[in-house]
């Protein structure tokens, strides 16, 4: 995906248009494994594309809070148990 998008974003000149790509590229990712697979096929296409849409924004979140967490509480390890106090 990303391949396909850097000549374009190239093209354009702007700096932030990359980091757009770049900060999209999971959740589009998560939706395309989503759709390819074989979650209530027989549900509506659009009512599908709207459930994998929000599952994906779901997960996506999950991920971040776990990963947000994670380095919180290693955080916390680091100042207390090490002799970085400052």
């Amino acid at each position: 995906m990303l391949r396909v998008a850097r000549p374009a974003v190239l093209l354009l000149n702007v700096w932030w248009a990359e980091l757009l790509v770049l900060a999209s590229l999971p959740f589009i990712v998560t939706f395309a494994i989503l759709y390819r697979s074989g979650w209530h096929r027989e549900t509506g296409k659009m009512k599908r594309i709207f459930f994998l849409l929000l599952f994906s924004f779901v997960i996506l979140c999950s991920v971040a809070f776990i990963a947000v967490v994670g380095l919180a509480v290693l955080s916390v390890y680091v100042y207390r148990y090490t002799a970085f106090h400052f």
